[in-house]
């Protein structure tokens, strides 16, 4: 089973940061909405899980 983060646990994530961290502005907040956005958007996380399914299946390291 693989520890996929799903876009709707990054704003999980991102509202914890605001109880947790008392500093944490409401800029950091939009930063960080828009990243998580342009992440789900872009597939990109996609990519990356589908890269970390092929290393373990294939056992070669797409780094290299």
């Amino acid at each position: 089973m693989e520890p996929e983060i799903t876009t709707e646990e990054l704003g999980q994530i991102i509202r914890a940061a605001r109880v947790l961290s008392p500093d944490f502005d409401e800029e950091q907040l939009q930063s960080l909405s828009c990243a998580r956005q342009k992440l789900a958007d872009s597939g990109f996380l996609d990519a990356v899980w589908g890269m970390v399914r092929l290393q373990e299946e294939q056992g070669i390291s797409c780094s290299e």
